[in-house]
């Protein structure tokens, strides 16, 4: 019987490569999983509830793995610990906590959040977080595309790749605001994130 566990993590994404391994360059995947497995002492592998693109940030990221044997919440306290002792400052382990065993980190997950920092103000703490714009941008303008665009659902057209499986649809409740000269952008769906740029650019 395998014991499923989920993780749920935050990191700084500025010297990663995203969050999935991949063969030439380092992710977020790769240090954890090479961390546990140093304490473990054994073949691991977790599965995360997304992927993020390279430099990009998670302030709220799950993962999941499988274990044969239970473990109490005591070992998963202690473990997360030592990860957080021994992981680098720009990834932390919030919890690990058991799940039913049919639990799935990607496909259960109800809701994905994108939020974009725009800041025209300098500002050198936002260097990493937030895009600097030198032109101004009319808020209220952008909010009316805003809400023609939550006019619709599907927004299969918008992916990258154009791939045989069933249509996206999404609520998107996209919201443009500001705040101490910062802007912020929250959308839902990775997909369409292709147009919120694109509807950025084209803003006056």
């Amino acid at each position: 019987m395998a014991y499923r566990y989920f993780i749920k993590l935050a990191y700084n994404g500025t010297r990663y490569h995203g969050w999935q391994i991949q063969d030439n360059a380092l992710t977020v995947q790769e240090v954890i999983t090479r961390a546990v497995r140093m304490m473990w002492l054994k073949d691991f592998k977790m599965i995360g509830c997304g992927r993020t693109d390279t430099g990009v940030h998670a302030s709220e990221f799950f993962a999941h793995f499988d274990l044969e044997e239970e473990k109490s919440r005591e070992e998963l306290n202690g473990l997360a610990h030592r990860l957080n002792r021994y992981l680098p400052e720009d990834i932390v382990i919030y919890r690990i906590f058991p799940v039913a065993s049919d639990l799935h980190s990607r496909y259960d997950a109800i809701s994905r959040t994108y939020e974009y920092h725009i800041h025209t103000v300098k500002d050198p703490f936002l260097n990493y977080t937030s895009w600097f714009l030198h032109q101004t941008l009319d808020i209220d303008v952008m909010n009316r595309g805003g809400e023609v665009i939550k006019e619709y659902e599907d927004f299969t057209s918008f992916r990258k790749q154009m791939r045989k499986g069933r249509p996206i649809y999404a609520q998107l409740p996209m919201l443009i605001g500001k705040r101490s000269g910062i802007c912020l952008f929250s959308a839902l769906q990775q997909t369409v994130s292709c147009m919120i740029w694109s509807g950025l650019l084209l803003a006056p």
